[in-house]
């Protein structure tokens, strides 16, 4: 879906023995009537159930924020931009990452519990919800962007990304990342996993020096996928000095670099195949976003 389609906050779909005919998100049922002073700020939501959902967020600040999933599609889009009113009619002016940006105004009316938005002939219904989902939380996209190293001073580019942001706000982040396309990677994939994990609180922008599994930054890398005898590389027991740098992390949306040494997994591992004892990497590079 396109900004031009998504900001007229309702999607049209249907079924009726071969006729689009149903209306997902528009205006059903009576409203109460508008009380002068009302605030129009706040979270709202339209909603048919497992066929689309919209969140609009109006914040006191004057920001807003736009999260449209549209089940049938498989599809989630997310904007963010102003919002203002005037003369009965609210302003609304969205970004979002792939098109660029769009202002729409609409005619209003808002009751302690709905917010009732008009635009044309169009007439959207929204009740009162709280939080603003990401698109993340629907599982209709994918990580896309950058994520590569220079491995033992050979590039790698990394195509096949999964991302674990759900406890950020608990200080953790984990990455998993292997080399082609399938559904996860297997056995049989270069792999390169990274995790971060605060001390205290939310996971924010920062360096996080090399600890362990449990405390600062870990990494893991196997370049010799397939051989059952060995296991990789990993910080573990790594003395040399190894950091991720965390300078964007959201829901959606991962900025960093890093870089590490990675040594047997375990004292008594065997030797890699080509006979190396640790793996280094270096000039790493995350620039993810989901959608």
């Amino acid at each position: 879906m396109g900004v031009d389609d998504t900001m007229k906050l309702t999607l049209m779909r249907a079924v009726s023995t071969g006729a689009l005919s149903i209306w997902l998100l528009s205006c059903g049922g009576p409203t109460e009537p508008e009380v002068p002073g009302l605030p129009v700020d706040g979270v709202w939501r339209s909603a048919v159930a497992d066929v689309a959902e919209t969140t609009l967020q109006l914040g006191t600040d004057g920001t807003a924020r736009l999260v449209e999933a549209d089940y049938a599609e498989r599809s989630c889009r997310s904007s963010e931009g102003t919002w203002s009113v005037r003369d009965g009619r609210l302003d609304l002016r969205l970004t979002d990452g792939e098109t660029g940006s769009n202002a729409r105004t609409f005619s209003y009316e808002v009751t302690s519990s709905r917010l009732v938005l008009t635009d044309a002939s169009v007439t959207t219904t929204f009740s009162r919800a709280t939080g603003v989902p990401a698109c993340v939380s629907y599982g209709f996209g994918s990580w896309r962007g950058t994520l590569s190293a220079r491995i033992n001073d050979v590039p790698w580019t990394f195509t096949n990304v999964s991302v674990d942001t759900e406890n950020i706000g608990g200080g953790r982040l984990a990455l998993q990342a292997c080399l082609d396309d399938a559904t996860s990677c297997g056995p049989d994939n270069v792999v390169l996993v990274l995790q971060v994990n605060a001390t205290a609180g939310s996971l924010a922008p920062g360096t996080y020096p090399l600890g362990d599994i449990g405390s600062g930054f870990y990494g893991l890398v196997n370049l010799f996928p397939g051989d059952p005898e060995f296991p990789g590389f990993d910080s573990l027991r790594l003395t040399p000095t190894g950091a991720l740098t965390l300078t964007a992390i959201a829901e959606e949306r991962i900025v960093a670099t890093f870089e590490f040494r990675a040594n047997e997994r375990a004292s008594n591992a065997p030797p890699a195949p080509d006979g190396s004892t640790f793996a280094l990497v270096t000039e790493g590079v995350i620039d993810l976003e989901y959608r």
